[in-house]
């Protein structure tokens, strides 16, 4: 009971997605991701908006957790200046109907963090002129933060939560930004 009593006023919840935008910022120019100059518009599935995971980690202590809030972190990485860069426009609205503008829509299928690793599985749909152009579900892992976790201890998590989750949305951005340009041309290109 004493045990319990001196462990709980040491329990914190640390929200990891409030200080995201502010590591990208730090990160810009950090990868390169594909340049498309399409002109587009995104919007992200209300659960994506919606989600939350919190979790404990043994190797940074158990008197904290930690969550993180993916449908935040996603707008900071949609309005990240190395994600912009890859557009001639990105925009959260949504086009007007029978617009050509791109539709982008994100919708989260899954977001951990285990292995000490940020894990994720993202669909994302593409429209144009009122109809589907692809859908794709796009998995990747973010590199393992084992050493910073165990050497840092809490005082590191935060930032291996945000290094390992954007090293994995670099890794879907790059692929997704790659079909995208291949879908578009493929469309521009028949009659």
């Amino acid at each position: 009971m004493l045990a319990v009593i001196l462990w709980a006023p040491g329990c914190v919840t640390h929200e990891v997605a409030d200080s995201y935008g502010q590591y990208l910022t730090n990160q810009d120019d950090t990868v390169k991701l594909p340049q498309t100059g399409l002109t587009a518009v995104y919007s992200l599935a209300p659960a994506t908006v919606e989600h939350r995971l919190e979790f404990k980690s043994a190797t940074t202590g158990l008197a904290h957790t930690w969550a993180v809030e993916f449908g935040k972190m996603l707008m900071d990485t949609l309005q990240a200046q190395e994600v912009r860069r890859a557009f001639a426009s990105l925009d959260p609205a949504p086009a007007a109907d029978g617009s050509d503008i791109l539709e982008l829509a994100f919708d989260l299928e899954n977001y951990r963090f285990e292995d000490m690793r940020a894990k994720i599985d993202l669909a994302i749909a593409v429209s144009g002129g009122g109809e589907e152009l692809f859908r794709n579900v796009y998995r990747a892992e973010g590199a393992s933060q084992g050493g910073k976790m165990f050497w840092g201890g809490a005082f590191a998590m935060r930032n291996a939560i945000h290094q390992s989750t954007k090293l994995a949305m670099d890794e879907i951005l790059a692929e997704f930004l790659n079909d995208l340009w291949a879908q578009t041309q493929s469309q521009a290109a028949t009659p």
